[in-house]
């Protein structure tokens, strides 16, 4: 196991993490989407990894809060950012069991 440095995220910002899934670039980089229980709001963070080294590099924010993903608990890639989001507590009748598609950019 290799403890890994987070560069260039923002400062003042929270590190809840929480589920998180990895997106395979190529054979000696990945990209890591992690859901992250910021005070101000959960957010979907994306961060680089080039294997072999000791750091991760923070890229961007995916906001993906409305009426259906009101509490996120997991994220599952299908593609550089595009992913699945699931809830881990139900904020109305539509979103008790919903996984919902979130496609950045």
């Amino acid at each position: 196991m290799t403890k890994l440095e987070i560069s260039n995220f923002p400062e003042n910002t929270d590190r809840v993490w929480h589920g998180f899934d990895i997106h395979e670039v190529s054979p000696t980089e990945i990209l890591i989407y992690a859901i992250n229980h910021r005070r101000t709001g959960s957010m979907i963070e994306k961060l680089r990894h080039k294997v072999g080294s000791s750091e991760l590099v923070y890229e961007k924010s995916f906001d993906c809060h409305n009426d259906i993903v009101y509490t996120p608990n997991d994220v599952a890639v299908v593609g550089e950012d595009a992913f699945f989001v699931t809830n881990v507590f139900p904020h109305s009748e539509e979103s008790s069991s919903v996984t919902v598609l979130c496609v950045g950019g």
